[in-house]
């Protein structure tokens, strides 16, 4: 039977994923269709690839999820790229594992695609096998700013001034957005103006506000300017100043979670050792290289080879462009004395006759080989009469 040119067998590992809800409403997602394939593609030579889609389908009720991991085994298949959709990001990316992020805490009944992945194969005219699982849970962002996204106390995305009102804690405060005013009490509450101006104007106590030069902080005590510019004004992903720093949640941190939760890094190692490729996600060593490395000649622990240029080829290119072929005929490439590219006619000048390419021996010596062997096999057949032994 001939062989396909690309022949991708999918096996599901882990099918149905079966949630019970606190009302005990039974919800499933299902991704038995989790990787959807167009044709494959020749783009060079030895080099061959597939297209596909990254998805799952809600069924029944909709499904609550926010992290999504995936993860692959390869059989002569290395992955090539990854790119994802509005709305997703990829946190990490491990060997063929991978992890996304949705701004979404829940989807509703539907195909839903997560992106798309690009597949080349080690060696492009055997058969090739990619098997795959998917793993979904749930992780609080309740009341953080990540990414340049705002999500509420039920870790949905919202608005700035919604996550003000309800994450944030503004005593006798007038929060504006365009011409709406928002006023909150002495206690912190949204009301209206009326009730403000009862409270909040003859007050007793100043609730982190400046007045008359003096500083008072979120349970209306003095205090110095600088905790008042600290406690009292939002810090959300901020660098206060050389030794201080602040979080998705506004909270103080140190440097090493700042920089991994508030910046974007790529192709970046961090002190921790801690690795970002090119599209911003954490990755080991493996993506590190493949993603960011020089890599122009290389073959990689995952089977990926990369030829002169730097792209990705298949194992006969790589052997073709890296290796060194001296007095070699490679896949009907001849290579003379230095290990240049010839033509025949200088091959055969500088190195004698072709090689015959099924044994790898010169006509010469095969000829000779068969003048020993007749001369062998008369003089055995001349000593024993009795015995003819087959050469």
């Amino acid at each position: 039977m001939k062989k396909k040119l690309l022949n991708f067998i999918y096996a599901l590992v882990l099918g149905t994923f079966l949630v019970i809800s606190p009302s005990e409403v039974k919800a499933a997602v299902d991704t038995h269709n989790g990787i959807k394939c167009e044709d494959e593609v020749q783009i060079g030579e030895g080099i061959v690839s597939k297209t596909c889609k990254i998805n799952f389908d809600v069924v029944d009720k909709s499904f609550k999820t926010n992290k999504i991991t995936l993860d692959f085994t390869l059989n002569n298949m290395t992955i090539e790229s990854l790119k994802v959709n509005d709305g997703w990001k990829v946190t990490s990316q491990k060997t063929n594992s991978y992890i996304f992020e949705s701004t979404q805490n829940e989807f509703a009944v539907g195909n839903h695609e997560i992106g798309t992945i690009v597949f080349y194969k080690i060696r492009a005219f055997e058969e090739c096998e990619v098997k795959y699982s998917f793993s979904f849970e749930n992780i609080n962002r309740s009341c953080t700013y990540q990414n340049g996204t705002y999500y509420n106390k039920e870790g949905n995305v919202t608005t700035k001034i919604e996550f003000q009102k309800e994450c944030e804690t503004h005593k006798c405060e007038v929060l504006e957005e365009g011409e709406t005013k928002y006023y909150f009490d002495d206690e912190g509450k949204v009301t209206d103006e009326e009730n403000y101006n009862s409270k909040c104007n003859e007050q007793e106590k100043y609730y982190c506000q400046e007045k008359d030069g003096t500083y008072y902080d979120i349970d209306g005590e003095e205090t110095d300017e600088d905790t008042f510019n600290k406690t009292c004004k939002p810090h959300y992903c901020e660098v206060y100043d050389e030794n201080t720093y602040f979080g998705v949640d506004g909270k103080e941190t140190d440097k090493l979670t700042y920089e991994k939760d508030c910046e974007t890094h790529k192709c970046e190692e961090l002190t921790d050792g801690t690795k970002y490729g090119k599209y911003g996600a954490i990755v080991d060593e493996l993506h590190y290289q493949k993603e960011c490395g020089n890599n122009v000649c290389v073959k990689l622990d995952d089977g990926t080879y990369f030829g002169k240029k730097g792209a990705i080829v298949d194992e006969t290119i790589y052997k073709k462009e890296c290796e060194t072929h001296k007095c070699e005929v490679v896949d009907g490439t001849y290579y003379d004395e230095s290990g240049n590219v010839t033509t025949k006619e200088k091959y055969d000048e500088f190195c004698g006759p072709t090689e015959n390419k099924q044994t790898g021996i010169t006509l010469p010596y095969i000829a000779a080989g068969i003048v020993i062997a007749g001369a062998l096999g008369t003089y055995l057949f001349m000593r024993r009469k009795d015995k003819v032994f087959k050469i």
